[in-house]
């Protein structure tokens, strides 16, 4: 069983909060696997195992099932540059504005999901009163049954699609065309790279193991195709920011955000100002994603029962008309 929303945005915290305070990572782990249970438990203890062996912060974590990629890339640049504090602020906002979103809809779906499943079998009742309780059944189960399964094969295939996200540059491109949800994915996507970037930038690391990390940490196929074709002309001494400017993968105002870093030496400066930039830009995205869900969908059931009322009442009247032609 893998981690809640709410545990690793908990978790996040916690870890960011003993590290900002002074506290060893082994030591973090120590401390926060007390009174801890079930997965978290398991996740924790695979943790403090492998500091034992005297493993990086960032190897840690890559070892554990629990870590997504995103979040592995994301600790392991923020440990190497002595700012893991920061890197576990960032992944405990972004768990938590999932979750919180989650909540959200979850909530504002309770009453429109009542009334569908209340319209359903009040709307069935003709059924009951003609053919008997088992039509009834059948055709209220059968339909709500028929719902619930293309929902969850709905849900299944977008999962599958935003994972292929991640190693297919084709099918990423396609869902960061999609209005709104691309620039939300876009958003995540830019903000995860440029933090990445800069950790990697403070900690000494070379700009290509710089570049490769960031890419990764994005989790867009787009983007890390994009930075694989700049590789050769990196590696002869160019500049990064102009090179990533050739695809429109990377927006306008980041590319001139990064080339005036790197005439002014001040890319540590503007990376962290983009990464704030599209982290609130994500943030709010998700807000307002999570206000509007609910609203689209009742909506749509309220759309559906109305259909399905006035059907009801024009085969009612239908039947008195024959009835009534007939009589004469």
């Amino acid at each position: 069983m893998g981690l809640s929303l709410r545990q690793k945005r908990d978790f996040y915290h916690e870890l960011g909060q003993l590290v900002r305070s002074g506290v060893p990572f082994p030591k973090a782990i120590d401390t926060l696997t007390e009174r801890t249970r079930g997965a978290m438990r398991l996740f924790l203890h695979g943790l403090r195992d492998a500091a034992a062996r005297g493993e990086t912060v960032g190897g840690a974590f890559g070892r554990q099932r629990g870590a997504g990629a995103m979040e592995q890339s994301i600790i392991g640049a923020s440990a190497h540059s002595g700012r893991l504090d920061e890197g576990c602020r960032m992944l405990s906002d972004y768990f938590a504005t999932l979750e919180k979103a989650r909540a959200t809809i979850r909530q504002k779906l309770a009453y429109p999901l009542f009334m569908l499943h209340f319209g359903v079998f009040v709307l069935a009742l003709p059924t009951f009163l003609a053919n008997g309780a088992r039509a009834y059944l059948v055709e209220t189960f059968g339909f709500l049954g028929a719902l619930w399964l293309g929902t969850l094969l709905l849900f299944l295939g977008l999962r599958q699609l935003l994972r292929a996200a991640g190693w297919n540059a084709t099918i990423d491109r396609i869902l960061l065309a999609i209005p709104f949800f691309g620039n939300l994915g876009r958003a995540f996507a830019l903000a995860r790279f440029c933090a990445t970037y800069d950790m990697q930038l403070e900690a000494g690391i070379n700009v290509i193991d710089s570049l490769t990390a960031a890419a990764g940490a994005s989790r867009s196929a787009a983007m890390t195709e994009v930075v694989n074709a700049t590789m050769a002309e990196v590696r002869t001494g160019a500049q990064v920011g102009p090179l990533l400017g050739r695809s429109r993968i990377f927006p306008d105002e980041l590319i001139r955000a990064w080339r005036v870093g790197e005439e002014t030496g001040r890319l540590d400066q503007e990376l962290r100002r983009m990464t704030e930039e599209y982290e609130h830009k994500a943030l709010r995205g998700i807000e307002t994603f999570s206000d509007w869900l609910p609203k689209l969908i009742y909506i749509a059931i309220a759309g559906y029962i109305g259909y399905q009322i006035v059907n009801l009442y024009a085969g009612y009247l239908k039947t008195i008309k024959d009835m009534t032609n007939g009589s004469f």
